[in-house]
């Protein structure tokens, strides 16, 4: 996951937890530094779908379990999510 990935025209490592300014519909993620829901991702790689309506953090859809939940972006400076790096 060390390549580089561009999210709306910046580059971003696939090893750089998500942040709220990444988090835009579509991104591609894994789990990241402060995970810790399980297996909620099924150990793949998840879509963000957009906000929460919490503020710090993003839903996602999880591609192998089909599971949506909310993770935290920066909510009180825990980031569940990394960037994923292309395919």
């Amino acid at each position: 996951l060390s390549q580089l990935v561009t999210v709306l025209g910046k580059a971003c490592t696939g090893t750089e937890p998500l942040s709220a300014s990444f988090a835009h519909a579509g991104v591609r993620v894994v789990r990241g530094p402060d995970w810790k829901w399980g297996l909620q991702d099924g150990g793949g790689v998840g879509i963000v779908q957009g906000p929460s309506s919490m503020a710090g953090w993003v839903r996602v859809q999880w591609e192998n379990s089909l599971q949506t939940a909310d993770y935290r972006v920066g909510f009180e400076e825990f980031h569940d999510l990394f960037v994923a790096g292309p395919d």
